[in-house]
Order: C-alpha cells, then sequence, then structure tokens
C-alpha cells in the first residue's frame, strides 16, 4: 500500500478529529495539530505504508492530548447500534436463498463503520444493510470463496472496526467457528476493534478472539 500526496489533508483530518475527540481545550487541539504537522513533514513518506503514518499520527495526539482512547464512546455506540441489529442480520440470512453471500453482503456493510477511511458522520447503518445487499457482487468469486472456506482447515479472519465486528459474527457463523481465529488490535487506534470491543459484542463467546500484538491500524 502506498502513501500518495492525496493521504497527507486525510492525515491531518484525522489528526483534528481525533484531537477534538479527545479533548474540548482549544489551546491542547491547537498544539497537537502543530505537532503533527511538524511530524508529517520529517516522516519519510515513501518508505512507510499509510497504515503505519496514520499510526504515527494518531500516536502524537494521544500523547500531546492524554487521551489513550479519543474514540471510545463512538466505538461503543457503534458497538451497541449494531447489537440492537443483530437480530434483523440472523433473519435476513435465514431467509435468504444463498446464506453464505447474504452473510458475506452484511460484513460489507458492517465495514462502512471505519472514521480512519472517511470523515466522522452519522453513519445510517440500515441504509448501509440495504445497499449491500443490492450491489452487485461477482458469483463466481463467491463460489470459490465458499469453496475455499470448506475446504480449510484453520482460517485467520482479520478484524477491523468497531460495531462492524458484529457484522462479522453472521459469516463467521457461516464459515464454523471451529476453525476460524479472530484478530483484534492490541491497543486502541481510531475506532478500530480491541479485545475490550470483541467481549463488548459477545464475540469471544462465538470464536477464538487474540490480538495481533500491534496498535497499527491495519496488520503490518
Amino acid at each position: 500500500m502506498k502513501i500518495y500526496l492525496d493521504c497527507i489533508p486525510c492525515f491531518l483530518r484525522q489528526a483534528l478529529e481525533a484531537a477534538r475527540l479527545a479533548t474540548n481545550e482549544r489551546a491542547v487541539q491547537e498544539e497537537a495539530m502543530r505537532v503533527v504537522l511538524a511530524k508529517l513533514a520529517e516522516f519519510p513518506l515513501n518508505e512507510s505504508s499509510p497504515p503505519e503514518v496514520g499510526w504515527k499520527v494518531h500516536r502524537l495526539v494521544r500523547e500531546v492530548t492524554g487521551n489513550k482512547d479519543p474514540y471510545a464512546s463512538l466505538k461503543h455506540s457503534f458497538n451497541q447500534q449494531a447489537l440492537a441489529l443483530y437480530p434483523k442480520l440472523i433473519a435476513l440470512i435465514k431467509d435468504s436463498d444463498e446464506p453464505f453471500e447474504t452473510a458475506i453482503r452484511l460484513s460489507l456493510a458492517g465495514n462502512m463503520i471505519d472514521f480512519g477511511a472517511q470523515p466522522i458522520k452519522d453513519i445510517d447503518l440500515e441504509e448501509e444493510i440495504n445497499i449491500a445487499l443490492k450491489i452487485h457482487l461477482d458469483r463466481e468469486t463467491i463460489s470459490r470463496l465458499k469453496n475455499a472456506v470448506e475446504k480449510a482447515k484453520k482460517i485467520l479472519f482479520l478484524g477491523d472496526n468497531a460495531g462492524e465486528i458484529v457484522f462479522d459474527k453472521p459469516l463467521i457463523e457461516q464459515i464454523g467457528p471451529e476453525k476460524v481465529t479472530y484478530v483484534v488490535k492490541r491497543k486502541p487506534i481510531i475506532n478500530d476493534a480491541t479485545l475490550e470491543d470483541a467481549k463488548a459484542v459477545g464475540l469471544i463467546d462465538l470464536v477464538n478472539v487474540i490480538d495481533n500484538g500491534s496498535e497499527v491500524p491495519g496488520t503490518v
């Protein structure tokens, strides 16, 4: 994954959002932005990936503000919203002629809960579900994936964000929880899911959950 010049304003947008979530003190927010701006000017962009730079940016914001998890309340909110929709997800799969494909679509819908890739906004999860159920997916690719999953003895499933991990549960059930190891982040970073989130949504009751030993927004 390469860094493009377009990534730079995105890093700054993330830093500002994180600073505003971390503290209400404008002076501290300003200091965080100044530190990030100075460090961004020094980062060897051609030697790093976007997740690695994003990790450094958010680490700086946490250090300046003293807030170890600026996105904590947002993560809790989307975990709860997703859990409220969970019975609907199960019903959709139960009523589907293609349960595996439907589970994939619902997992894709949950992937929209990503504040690293887009600005914080009110995400309509019901609407994301409707969109995911209608979008075109290549049936041959889904068939190949299903066959590979059925043949596999062990599957490493890399989780992403809080809230989204609830949307992954139906897919894990379709795959077979006994063969899946689900991976979360070691420490908070943006709204990525941690072991605490996995416990909060009951994921650890379904599947073996481990952390990846990292707090980078991704698995480097």
